[in-house]
């Protein structure tokens, strides 16, 4: 077995193990005349010596398999030695290798020290959003209303008393969103079917419980001033989701994602997102770690297919034409990727085909477009089989 820098170990043939037998019997025998490669083969040493040789010339490669995986573990280490997981390579190669795709914002100068990751997961709990539009307008006139449940919380200029169904409007609409989640929060009817946050001006309401049980929570907001000052996501929370079995529910997800991430980023930066988990550290401190959960868009495909006038083949069965479209998108497009029609369905995928135009459209089909989406780091186009239209002509 021969070795080198480049190539590692290399296996001896089996030809050349048969002439170092030759070599050792003209040796050890002093033969005269002595084998050559043409006398050696055929005799009864040869056949003997040859199945001795295929069993090392065996072992020879298995020791050159074992190299090559040493090798390509030590390549893995360094990379890993090289590529901290603090880096953002190597918080989304982490998340990866736990089972979750993710993005990370691209730095800009105005986000130093933050750091905003989006993981691609989907919570099987209702949510929905209270945003605070205007916090003097709640309470210009007759105090207005935010309904959660069977609680109505009514705003007010001073403090609101813990457990009270108020909130105080006042300071700024950032400060009102804040009193508002924490007089849910506080609530004791209110916080045994909700959990709030504020994020700036918005609040975060999530169903304690998963399943579409939560879509009958109901929101509103009832003005009853001068003007409106907040704004709901809809008449109830809604996306709950039954589990299957095997499914994990989304707060045990979200809990090991909190702990990926308190292990791969450095003191200073600071976490950004909607989904915000504290963690209590071996000394006693807590703190919060954040991450968003994708902005999932609504989207319509459509696929032309023009047949060839030379075709000579099966034209395809159109379930299967779209399910190696939906295949092709799987394998290329992902979380914060730009979608690219152009990638993702060529001739060569239907070969009966003289051409193929794959094109979008987010607005239920009143405008299409063959070009690039241009994505956001937490955009995701929700793709199906069932979005997907086959067009042959």
């Amino acid at each position: 077995m021969s070795f080198s820098q480049e190539n590692g170990y290399i296996p001896a043939s089996i030809e050349s193990i048969m002439e170092n037998f030759m070599g050792y019997i003209n040796t050890q025998f002093q033969l005269d005349p002595a084998y050559t490669v043409e006398s050696f083969v055929g005799t009864n040493a040869y056949k003997f010596f040859y199945a001795i040789a295929q069993k090392l010339q065996e072992n020879e490669v298995k020791t050159s398999e074992i190299f090559l995986k040493l090798q390509s573990y030590f390549d893995f280490i360094n990379t890993r030695i090289s590529r901290p997981v603090v880096t953002n390579p190597g918080i989304i190669e982490k998340l990866l290798s736990e089972g979750y795709a993710s993005s990370v914002k691209p730095m800009i100068e105005a986000d130093a020290g933050k750091i905003h990751i989006c993981v691609d997961v989907i919570d099987n709990h209702s949510r929905g959003t209270v945003t605070i539009t205007s916090f003097g307008n709640l309470v210009d006139g007759t105090d207005d209303t935010v309904t959660v449940g069977a609680t109505a919380f009514t705003a007010q200029a001073g403090d609101a008393d813990p457990g009270d169904p108020t909130f105080q409007a006042a300071t700024s609409d950032a400060a009102t969103a804040i009193s508002l989640a924490s007089q849910i929060n506080a609530h004791a009817t209110a916080n045994t079917l909700v959990e709030a946050w504020a994020v700036g001006t918005v609040v975060y309401i999530r169903a304690l419980e998963g399943g579409e049980d939560g879509d009958e929570i109901d929101l509103s907001y009832e003005q009853l001033g001068t003007g409106d000052g907040a704004a709901v996501s809809g008449e109830t929370l809604e996306g709950g989701l039954e589990l299957e079995d095997g499914d994990v529910d989304y707060d045990d997800i979200r809990a090991e994602i909190f702990s990926i991430i308190k292990d791969s980023t450095i003191a200073g930066a600071v976490t950004q997102g909607i989904e915000i988990g504290s963690i209590t550290l071996s000394n006693g401190q807590s703190f919060d770690f954040k991450f968003n959960l994708p902005n999932r868009i609504a989207v319509l495909l459509r696929l032309t297919i023009v047949l060839s006038e030379n075709n000579q083949v099966v034209v395809g069965d159109p379930t299967d034409t779209k399910t190696s479209l939906l295949e092709n998108i799987q394998a290329r497009y992902n979380l914060g990727k730009n979608f690219e029609p152009q990638r993702y369905f060529s001739i060569l995928d239907a070969p009966w085909a003289a051409s193929v135009l794959l094109e979008w459209s987010i607005n239920a089909g009143a405008d299409w477009s063959s070009s690039i989406y241009e994505a956001g780091y937490d955009d995701l186009f929700d793709i199906g089989l069932e979005v997907i239209e086959l067009v042959e002509t």
